[in-house]
């Protein structure tokens, strides 16, 4: 049974096809939290939090593109909501993170600085963002951010998708181009 079919299932709410929906992607969805919180029960809270999602609300929708795409566009959500959520909880006086000798350099949990560092380049993302044409920004917007498919967005724009692909690499070495401070691997 295809995705799509056991959405609209999830959607009656058949319990049976969420079941079969967590099979497939659960690993999906810890890889990408545990990656991103790096701490395995806090990997564990988003992948109960994406499949909640799933069940609860009715936010996907083929035209978007495929499944997998989407759930872990959610997922990584969820993760970087996890994050800030500890950010904010994280007592500063206490916490080990505060302080570098106490961290090992196997901990899973990201440092404070590590942290920082992270919200910074979201910042400086988000301050470059406007600086891209209109349909360029667009395009990585929905692409990046809300899990589209190239061909989803040209339709949507009513362009040909090489065009959309054109301006999608334009904007990304501007985007490199303007945050070439940062050196983070895997950010550009």
């Amino acid at each position: 049974m295809s995705d799509e079919q056991l959405c609209a299932r999830i959607k009656k709410a058949d319990a049976s096809a969420l079941e079969e929906i967590y099979d497939r992607y659960a690993s999906l969805v810890f890889s990408i939290a545990i990656r991103l919180v790096r701490d395995t029960q806090l990997a564990e809270e988003v992948v109960q939090d994406v499949f909640t999602k799933v069940w609860i609300t009715d936010s996907y929708h083929s035209e978007l593109g495929p499944f997998d795409r989407w759930i872990s566009v959610i997922a990584r959500r969820s993760a970087i909501d996890c994050l800030r959520k500890t950010m904010r909880v994280l007592d500063i006086a206490d916490s080990d993170l505060v302080y570098g000798d106490r961290t090992t350099s196997d901990s899973k949990v990201p440092t404070l600085d590590d942290q920082l560092k992270t919200m910074e380049f979201h910042r400086d993302l988000q301050q470059v963002l406007p600086k891209l044409k209109n349909e360029e920004r667009l395009i990585i917007e929905w692409a990046y951010f809300e899990g589209w498919t190239l061909s989803a967005i040209a339709d949507r724009l009513n362009m040909p998708l090489g065009t959309v692909k054109t301006r999608l690499h334009h904007a990304l070495r501007v985007l490199r181009a303007s945050l070439s401070g940062w050196e983070r691997e895997g950010e550009l």
